[in-house]
This record gives C-alpha cells, sequence and structure tokens, in this order.
C-alpha cells in the first residue's frame, strides 16, 4: 500500500514538475542570448530579435516587442511587432524550425526594399527608401551571385494563424503607407530558398499613401488579400513573383495630388491634382483585371516651356493585365479633360474627350502605346504647340470648334511620342508626328483648308 501511494506521490510531482521544468527552461533561454545565438546563427540572412520574453505555459510565449529580419539575393524586409502572444511547437525547434500555430499581436510595421545594383542606386532612388536596422546602406546586389543552394541548414519559419490588431504602417521601396488597419494570415519562410503567403488578409479603415516625399492619397480604405504559393525565392526575383500571386483588393481614397507620377526633373512635370481615387483588382496566378477611377482638380501639367491647367477624370479599364508577360490592356480606357487654361493667359475654359479602343500597357518600363480617338473644344492646345511664323494658319486654327483627333501615343520614361496623329474640322485638316525627350520636342506637320496646303515643323516653320 505504502509503495503504490509512493508510486503515485513520484507521479504526481511528475506532473507538476516537468511542466514547470520547461517553463523554467524556456524562461532560461528566453532571458539569456541562447536563443538568440540559436536562432540568429546567420545574421546575413535571418535575424530574430525580441524585447520583455516570458512564458508561463510551455509552448505560449509572450513579448513586448518581436522583430523579424531576412534578406535574399533580392530584397530584404523587416517585420515588427508590439504586445505579441504565440503558441510555439516546442519539437520543432529541435528540427530548427520556429513553428508558431497562433500568433496575436497588437501593432505591426512592415518594410521591404528591394536591392539594387550600384547603377541603380542613385540618391534620388534611395531617398525614397525605408532603412532597416542591421543591414547595410544602401542594400546593394551582391557583387558574385549567390550559389543555388545557400550553404549550412537555415531556420524555417512558419506562421500557422497570424492576427494583428492595429497595422500602422506599411514602406514598400518607395511606397509608404501609415494608418490604420488589421490583418490576418498566414506565411512560410526558408530565407535565402523558399517562400509561402497566405490566405492574408489586410484591412485599412484610415490612412495617407506617400510615394517619397509625394503625397498620393488620404483617407483610405477597403481591404488588399492575396496567396502566394510555397515557391523558390531565386527562381521567381523581384516582381516576378506577381506571376504566382493570386488575390485582389478593394480601395478608395481621397488623391492628394499627381506630383508623384513625374519624380524625374525631366520630362513632363505634374503638379496639384487633387480629388478621389477608387480602384477594384482581382487576380489569379498572376492574371487578372484592374479597374481604376481617378479624378483630378487644379492640376498642372508643365512640358518644357509650356503649362497646362484644369481638371480631369481618368477611367482605366485592364481586362487583361498578365504578369507573366509583363503587359496590360488598357483597351475601353477613357480621359476626359475640363476647365483646361492653355498657357498663362486669361482664356475661356478648353475641354477634350479621349478613348483608347486599343492599348497595351508594359511593366518593364512603365510604357504605353496606344491607338487614341477623340474630340477637342477648339484647338487652342495645338496652337500652343505651333511658331509664332504661321499667324494666318494660327488664325485659322483659333476659329475651329470640335476637332476631331485619331493617332497613335507612345509614352514612357522622359519621351512622348504622337504618331499618324490627324486633326479634322469641317473642310480643315491636319497630320503629322510629334515626339518629345528629355525636354526636347519636334513635330512635322501638314495643314490643309480647302485647296490651301502648308507643312511646317515644331519648333520652328516653314
Amino acid at each position: 500500500m505504502k509503495r503504490g501511494w509512493r508510486a503515485a506521490g513520484w507521479g504526481l510531482v511528475g506532473l507538476i514538475g516537468l511542466p514547470l521544468l520547461a517553463v523554467l527552461a524556456t524562461n532560461a533561454l528566453l532571458r539569456t542570448n541562447l536563443l538568440r545565438k540559436l536562432v540568429n546563427g546567420d545574421p546575413d540572412s535571418l535575424v530574430v530579435d525580441y524585447r520583455g520574453a516570458a512564458s508561463w505555459i510551455p509552448g505560449r510565449l509572450s513579448f513586448d516587442s518581436l522583430t523579424l529580419r531576412s534578406r535574399d539575393h533580392n530584397a530584404e524586409f523587416e517585420v515588427a511587432l508590439r504586445g505579441v502572444e504565440l503558441r510555439v511547437s516546442l519539437v520543432d525547434l529541435l528540427r530548427r524550425r520556429f513553428h508558431a500555430t497562433r500568433v496575436r499581436a497588437g501593432k505591426l510595421e512592415f518594410r521591404l526594399r528591394e536591392r539594387l545594383s550600384r547603377e541603380e542606386a542613385t540618391p534620388a532612388r534611395l531617398a525614397r527608401f525605408p532603412r532597416i536596422e542591421g543591414f547595410a546602406d544602401p542594400p546593394l546586389l551582391e557583387a558574385t551571385p549567390s550559389p543555388s543552394e545557400p550553404a549550412g541548414t537555415p531556420w524555417r519559419v512558419v506562421i500557422d494563424d497570424l492576427a494583428v490588431a492595429s497595422v500602422g504602417e506599411i514602406w514598400i521601396d518607395a511606397w509608404k503607407w501609415t494608418g490604420e488597419g488589421k490583418v490576418a494570415g498566414a506565411f512560410e519562410l526558408l530565407p535565402g530558398r523558399e517562400a509561402r503567403v497566405g490566405p492574408a488578409r489586410l484591412e485599412v479603415t484610415a490612412g495617407g499613401l506617400l510615394h517619397g516625399h509625394s503625397k498620393v492619397a488620404e483617407r483610405t480604405f477597403g481591404a488588399v488579400w492575396c496567396e502566394l504559393p510555397r515557391f523558390n525565392t531565386q527562381a521567381y526575383p523581384g516582381n516576378d513573383v506577381w506571376k504566382l500571386l493570386s488575390g485582389g483588393s478593394e480601395l478608395r481614397g481621397d488623391l492628394a495630388g499627381l506630383a508623384f507620377l513625374s519624380p524625374d526633373p525631366s520630362g513632363l512635370r505634374l503638379s496639384g491634382g487633387a480629388g478621389a481615387i477608387r480602384e477594384r483588382v482581382t487576380l489569379k496566378d498572376g492574371v487578372g483585371t484592374v479597374r481604376l477611377e481617378v479624378t483630378a482638380s487644379d492640376l498642372t501639367v508643365r512640358e518644357g516651356d509650356r503649362t497646362f491647367r484644369g481638371s480631369a477624370r481618368v477611367d482605366i479599364h485592364a481586362a487583361n493585365v498578365d504578369f507573366r508577360r509583363g503587359e496590360a490592356s488598357l483597351a475601353g480606357t477613357r480621359v476626359v479633360l475640363s476647365d483646361v487654361a492653355v498657357g498663362n493667359a486669361p482664356s475661356r475654359p478648353w475641354a477634350a474627350t479621349f478613348s483608347a479602343p486599343a492599348a497595351r500597357l508594359f511593366f518593364a518600363d512603365g510604357s504605353i502605346d496606344a491607338q487614341l480617338v477623340g474630340t477637342l473644344r477648339d484647338a487652342r492646345p495645338v496652337v500652343a504647340l505651333l511658331s509664332s511664323g504661321l499667324a494666318k494658319w494660327v488664325a485659322i486654327l483659333l476659329d475651329l470648334q470640335d476637332l476631331h483627333v485619331t493617332g497613335r501615343l507612345a509614352a514612357g520614361p522622359s519621351r512622348l511620342a504622337l504618331t499618324s496623329l490627324r486633326l479634322s474640322a469641317g473642310d480643315f485638316s491636319m497630320e503629322g508626328d510629334y515626339r518629345s525627350h528629355s525636354g526636347q520636342h519636334h513635330g512635322e506637320f501638314r495643314a490643309t483648308k480647302g485647296s490651301l496646303s502648308i507643312r511646317f515643323t515644331i519648333p520652328g516653320g516653314s
């Protein structure tokens, strides 16, 4: 009988003592540098840091703050969490897996930046990038390519169920959003080798978007959701991950202005343009649709010494967005210009409407190739481009109303080309080509009215 009680007693001690021993061992691991040394064996690819760590139940941890920084040959990122509670698989730690089956946090901040070549790392571009503590600035690509399989056995980070009550900052390259939102999802990372994201969802209830130092939108709200299957990070570097992405978004906000569209001091310069913006995106395996509606008032466009002011409404239909091919169809896009002033002299408002029966956007450099059809209230913008040596023809043009225009537009960084351009009204027509590149512009045209015809160039006349 005594032996039975003694055995039961030792069993009770074991039931109480083993979990207590596990808690004591876990706290010793957390409150010394043992866990940091264990996880951060390769700080060039993965760093985990934390403050205010504690554990009172085996496998359940809490942190005042928890930061994960990682990099590979292509990008660097940082996830900073505040007020964290998580459940960890202790057994998986023996297999070099930080496996959190449940994570709850009060606040999250996320930063990601692309690694650049020395030629790409210009001061202007770097000024828009986030700083990430522990990684060198600027974030340069390695001089020699990384091996296809990194040496050693990196830690795998697996998060099954993440929920954050407040998302305060998301900063990706030049794009920085700050505000209020919440996120839920899952992800997996094997630094330098593999990654998986989602399903994940971000809900935005307030905030603003910047591109560098230029305000893009304010009072933003809506949702973004995405999923990336497990993929080889070296096989899909940089923006190639868009080829795998499934998800979508529905966002709207107040447009702060359009200056962000002209970060390059050469070419077209935009300022003003406050209004509203609304977008809807759906993607499946990198292919989908985009609808973007923008209204912009009090917009100023400067090209060389020429100035145009007015308002615009843009309705972009991208019915076939294909990240695998690196292009999108913009057929059906419509642009309406109103209350436009040409130059600085006071005049009656001008207006125009353009549509694109066929158009393509190329992602590599953001260039556009489009067929245009439109109507102009009158010819004042055309006159603004002509030389003063065409006084008679300028007078004829100023008398024209409701011009019909067709042509082809090709635009890219610091360049603009209008080819096969034709304007007509009654018995007047004008045909030709116009090109602008890095602030230099040139055009060749033929104008015809009845039996009269003249050829001229821009700049200059003949």
